[in-house]
């Protein structure tokens, strides 16, 4: 066990440094999931396809970060790849309600950024 601790071990600083900031995009990524039906119907008066489709835009910013982001992981290093991602995560996650308020187009906007910044993050932490 002091092995795991030690400096030479599976726990070095870099590692849980890494876990930490997994633990902390998993969390910050995931709180509009359970607020995001309501958002839709409250403010937009949205129906189960405008729900649908405000969680699969974010999949589809995933899907198309996904080609560039080796590439700017080995240009600019992913250190910063997940830092640029997680800034991308906490403003859009701050958007989320004010987007809202304004049309189902601000709010898929606001999906589609943050699933940009949720492969950035990914990917980067995934490959470090």
């Amino acid at each position: 066990m002091r092995k795991l601790l030690n400096r030479n071990g599976l726990l070095t600083r870099d590692v849980v440094l890494l876990l930490s900031a997994g633990l902390a995009y998993f969390i910050v990524a995931g709180i509009s999931f359970p607020v995001l039906p309501r958002l839709v119907k409250q403010e937009l008066n949205g129906g189960e396809f405008e729900i649908g489709l405000a969680f699969g835009v974010m999949g589809l910013g995933m899907l198309a970060m996904r080609p560039l982001v080796g590439f700017l992981a080995d240009k600019y290093g992913r250190k910063q790849l997940i830092v640029v991602g997680a800034i991308v995560i906490i403003i859009t996650q701050l958007l989320h309600v004010p987007a809202a308020r304004s049309s189902l187009g601000m709010l898929l906007l606001v999906r589609f950024v943050l699933g940009l910044g949720s492969s950035a993050m990914y990917v980067g932490q995934a490959t470090t």
